[in-house]
């Protein structure tokens, strides 16, 4: 778990912050075992800092997603915490953008591997940042096996593929909320996985349906949440 940051704090209302969750249920009604939220907003002129932190019960975990975008810097760290008979208890993976590429240094129960460099875009594991997905060519960072450390928040070059189908209406906080629904799928490398959004005005995933797991933006304040204005 990381300190407290107080450029972004962690106070449950902050009027300079856009903030919200997402309510992971299964479809037959049942508790998805997972709770994610999230807080954004401007940290310097032209500057945006977006933190999403997923507490999951399977196994006991958390990531945290921390990213900032500037005219100049674009960079993400992902951190882990877990528990549980041979799962990693604790990762780092630091993402910095460099001429051309993005330099990704992974570091997984204290011992850092094999720095890669990788082209983007970057797909991250922030539910925040899923309606900023976009077709072709991506590098997905998948938490994969938290018992196999070597492939452990890797990134897996991927081709997007996203298709527009219509209007939908989604109901948040209270309001209903226009979007439009998203069919999309990632595939290459061994990985194959698709779903089906519904993305709102400036950018912001509303709903998102992976295998039987729905989750739903719920409990948002602040200022409305534009992703798709957070930098490149």
């Amino acid at each position: 778990m990381s300190a407290a940051d107080p450029a972004m704090p962690d106070m449950p209302k902050d009027a300079d912050r856009s903030r919200g969750r997402y309510l992971h249920r299964r479809v037959d009604g049942g508790a998805a075992g997972v709770d994610e939220q999230w807080v954004a907003g401007e940290v310097g002129p032209g500057a945006w800092r977006v933190r999403s932190t997923r507490i999951a019960a399977a196994p006991v975990s958390r990531l945290e997603v921390d990213a900032r975008w500037s005219a100049e810097v674009f960079a993400v760290v992902l951190r882990w915490v877990g528990s549980g008979t041979g799962v990693v208890r604790g990762a780092t993976v630091a993402c910095v953008e460099v001429p051309g590429a993005v330099e990704v240094r992974r570091f997984v129960d204290d011992v850092e591997l094999e720095p890669v460099s990788v082209g983007g875009p970057l797909v991250l594991p922030a539910l925040v940042l899923g309606g900023r997905l976009a077709a072709g060519p991506a590098y997905s960072f998948e938490v994969g096996d938290a018992l196999d450390a070597s492939t452990f928040l890797v990134p897996v070059p991927v081709e997007v593929s996203v298709q527009d189908a219509g209007d939908e209406v989604v109901m948040v906080g209270g309001s209903d909320v226009d979007g439009t629904l998203r069919h999309w799928r990632l595939s290459g490398d061994g990985l194959d996985r698709s779903g089906e959004d519904v993305v709102g005005p400036g950018g912001l995933l509303l709903r998102r349906t992976t295998g039987d797991v729905v989750a739903t933006l719920t409990e948002v304040s602040g200022p409305t949440a534009h992703p798709d204005s957070w930098g490149a």
